[in-house]
């Protein structure tokens, strides 16, 4: 399964220590580039270098198509909804509404990381 994630998922279970639950739900989790430096610009929330948890794979970014949708999304959502798409993936965690609305309109399946949260506890209850 290839899943990808923007930069907020990350920021938000970082800000509350369940950073640990990606990788329950998920056994390798696909970032660009551009997540792991909007994920390392820091802030008041700590997000632990992406490049190093083994169960992230960084791949390579490339140029994205200038749809007038993308120019509306900030750098990691556009680079990931094009990776995303380039790649076939089967799922993108992206939280922000404009992100997802363009992604399912590109195609792609999409949930926020709440519906990541909800689905681990769905496993866990099983």
């Amino acid at each position: 399964m290839i899943v990808f994630s923007n930069t907020t998922p990350f920021i938000a279970l970082s800000s509350i220590d369940k950073l640990d639950l990606l990788p329950l739900l998920f056994s390798e989790l696909c970032v660009v580039p551009e997540v792991v430096e909007e994920c390392s610009v820091g802030g008041s929330v700590e997000v632990p270098d992406l490049s190093g948890l083994p169960w992230i794979n960084v791949v390579p970014s490339t140029a994205y198509i200038h749809s007038h949708f993308l120019l509306e999304l900030d750098k990691g959502e556009k680079y990931t909804i094009h990776a995303a798409c380039t790649s076939k993936a089967n799922l993108v965690i992206i939280d922000e509404k404009i992100g997802r609305n363009i992604a399912e309109y590109m195609g792609l399946s999409v949930i926020g990381h709440l519906g990541g949260f909800v689905k681990c506890q769905t496993k866990r209850s099983d």
